[in-house]
């Protein structure tokens, strides 16, 4: 169920950059904080998010980037609390960054009025190039969802600058063959889950037009629940992924419970994989 959205604060895009310019941090350290909506325009506080992400990397090479998105009392270095650690960037094909692809990613979250919001980035490059961000952030919310305030990575490596990795089971026809049996723990929730979304990433080069689909579950390794199903990725040219559709979870997991991921793709290899808790 959507809301009636009576005010909305966005970052302006300026043309034909596809959103606000960050310098990620190299070598796997974050860079300086970037304001994408300053204080003075975030008027009435911001209960979601919508996040948009291109890495701004050609598609043949091993390039990966991290992204915290924050807010920070307005135009005050250092006062940066993180609300959305390590969104994954996406590559564009053959670095065609003025299109729309990269990772999209929303959630609740809780901005107060007159604070900026701001993101940075990490990179696993000795020279990064830059990124851009379009974040919009929404003073009501966009679906009847319960209460969140922050949000936790669930999977996340800084030293490699990726998600963990998850073996494909692979099938040309995946709907009639299933997913296979095998998952892949991604760690444990510290806070009782009230939304969830994830990234899934396929990092090297180019290995032609594919799509992968993933489930995600919560549970033990004996028993799995699974709580998003059949999220669907597809891509061009290497790893400029985008999501086709995805069912985010909108219900309560218990804090403590460990999340399993597992995919299927028409090609073999494995993917890299981060849930993100809401709480």
């Amino acid at each position: 169920m959507f809301f009636v959205n009576r005010s909305t604060n966005f970052n302006i895009v300026t043309n034909p950059q596809p959103g606000t310019a960050l310098t990620p941090g190299a070598s796997g350290a974050w860079g300086s904080w970037t304001t994408l909506i300053a204080g003075a325009s975030n008027t009435r506080g911001g209960e979601w998010h919508r996040t948009h992400v291109v890495a701004n990397y050609a598609a043949s090479t091993d390039r990966r980037l991290f992204i915290d998105l924050g807010y920070r009392v307005a135009g005050s270095s250092g006062s940066e609390i993180t609300a959305v650690p390590r969104l994954v960037g996406s590559k564009a094909p053959n670095n065609q960054v003025y299109n729309s692809i990269g990772l999209e990613y929303e959630g609740p979250i809780y901005v107060p009025a007159g604070y900026d919001l701001v993101a940075r980035g990490m990179s696993n490059q000795a020279s990064p190039t830059t990124c851009y961000i379009v974040s919009t952030l929404y003073a009501d919310a966009l679906y009847e969802y319960p209460q969140a305030s922050m949000c936790e990575a669930i999977g996340f490596n800084d030293t490699t600058v990726q998600g963990v990795d998850v073996a494909c089971f692979n099938n040309a026809f995946h709907v009639t063959a299933g997913y296979g049996s095998t998952w892949t723990s991604l760690g444990t929730i510290s806070r009782e889950s009230k939304w969830l979304d994830a990234s899934l990433v396929k990092y090297g080069t180019n290995d032609g037009t594919a799509y992968h689909a993933m489930q995600i579950a919560y549970g033990d390794a004996t028993n799995k629940v699974i709580v998003m199903g059949d999220a669907v990725w597809g891509y061009a040219v290497g790893e400029a992924f985008q999501k086709r559709k995805f069912e985010r979870y909108i219900d309560r997991i218990p804090a403590g419970s460990t999340l399993y991921a597992r995919v299927v793709s028409q090609t073999d290899g494995n993917v890299a994989v981060i849930a993100y808790n809401y709480f």
